[in-house]
């Protein structure tokens, strides 16, 4: 299956899965959200960091608990435009693979999908 974005060989990992999520949260700046609000790290062309993991690096960050994702939300740098704002997602099954530690899921979409067809829900934060 190909990938929304070009990713690196050894990912996704091997642990990954291909199952649907029922409720997940992402940080957005767009109201409504586009499909550059789902990029990862790598596709912005920011750094990775000393010692981290490419393949995160190359994912879409998500949380599955509310008030991890409204925390990381209140950390971030604010542009002067828009957000940060709380997207609540529902992502079926086939939509892509991913793992999940501590509240934190890495998700690689596939190319047929666009994850704003997931959003569910959008909350300003402030």
């Amino acid at each position: 299956m190909e990938f929304l974005e070009t990713l690196p060989p050894q990912c996704p990992p091997v642990s990954a899965v291909e199952q649907n999520i029922e409720t997940a949260y992402r940080v957005v700046f767009a109201n409504p959200p586009t499909l550059s609000c789902f990029a990862s790290q790598a596709s912005r062309s920011r750094p990775l960091m000393e010692g981290g993991d490419v393949c995160k690096h190359a994912s879409c960050s998500l949380f599955s608990s509310y008030d991890k994702a409204k925390n990381i939300a209140s950390r971030l740098p604010k542009p002067k435009d828009s957000g940060p704002l709380l997207a609540t997602m529902s992502i079926p099954a086939g939509a892509g693979l991913w793992v999940s530690a501590n509240k934190h899921i890495d998700y690689w979409f596939y190319k047929h999908f666009n994850p704003v067809s997931a959003v569910v829900g959008l909350e300003e934060l402030s």
